[in-house]
């Protein structure tokens, strides 16, 4: 350490000008004296210990946010703030969500997550849900080391109640993962396999059967069921939610039979539901 740093007070010697002295650092709270901000949340040790936050641990209240972030924003360090949208706003449907983009809450709230870490440390390193630097990916991020039994919540908004469907931008280095999405609570999707897509950065979207939304605030949850050959469920891109038709018959009432049913009339209701193809357009494009 250096002698001949002060602290604030001008009393001590306080290496790292954290408002700490060294001896205080080492001798009582554990703290780096080479370092102004041990935990690396945006807070000096010193400011630290006048918030009365962990200095050891960048969120002290646990709820998804640094401390220092909640400093700059003038909420509480100390107390979890609940659910909130990432964005600050719930993203409105239809839309495209990147799967790094979920609420802030913290564990059991805004997601769940099997280890303590971000595994990847990119993007939330102050979170526990595994996020991975990927310029492939359409955020340059993507979440990834994903185990059974995780999950991710999305605060999203409906202005019109209808049908919808998840188009789900994935990877996998083997085949056999499983996931389904949630709106409040209730399943929609089903169960949707990850396929073998050639490798982590190789993307291909999965499409889920149509669901209805109604309108109003809506929490979707991304849930992991089932790891595949990997030992993973899949790499997650982002999750882009689209309106689709009703499902129902083609010009809104059934063919009668017996009777001539052309085969282009097939019904309204979208991939997944009214029909699976294997290309991602119309080739003909009639």
């Amino acid at each position: 350490t250096n002698p001949g740093g002060t602290d604030l007070a001008a009393t001590r010697t306080d290496t790292d000008l954290d408002g700490v002295s060294d001896s205080d650092e080492i001798l009582v709270r554990g703290t780096n004296p080479l370092r102004a901000d041990t935990d690396g949340d945006g807070l000096m040790d010193g400011q630290e210990v006048l918030l009365g936050t962990d200095p050891h641990d960048s969120d002290t209240d646990d709820d998804g946010m640094s401390d220092g972030m909640e400093f700059l924003q003038s909420t509480d360090p100390l107390v979890p703030n609940g659910r909130r949208p990432f964005s600050g706003a719930p993203f409105a449907l239809p839309a495209c969500i990147e799967a790094e983009d979920f609420d802030y809450g913290g564990a059991a709230l805004a997601y769940s997550d099997t280890t303590v870490a971000n595994e990847g440390g990119a993007y939330r390193p102050f979170e526990r849900v595994d996020l991975a630097g990927d310029n492939t990916a359409s955020n340059h991020v993507s979440l990834g080391w994903s185990r059974a039994g995780e999950w991710l919540t999305y605060s999203t908004s409906v202005a019109t109640g209808g049908y919808f469907k998840v188009a789900v931008r994935l990877s996998a280095q083997g085949a056999g993962g499983a996931f389904h999405l949630e709106a409040d609570g209730a399943d929609v999707t089903g169960p949707l396999t990850v396929p073998n897509t050639g490798g982590w950065s190789s993307w291909q979207v999965v499409d889920s059967p149509p669901f209805r939304l109604e309108a109003g605030a809506r929490i979707l949850k991304l849930v992991l069921d089932t790891v595949g050959s990997s030992g993973h469920v899949g790499a997650f891109d982002r999750l882009c939610v689209v309106s689709v038709p009703a499902p129902g018959p083609y010009g809104g009432s059934p063919h009668a039979l017996p009777g001539t049913v052309e085969m282009e009339d097939f019904d309204e209701g979208g991939s997944g539901s009214a029909y699976s193809d294997v290309t991602a357009a119309n080739e003909g494009g009639q």
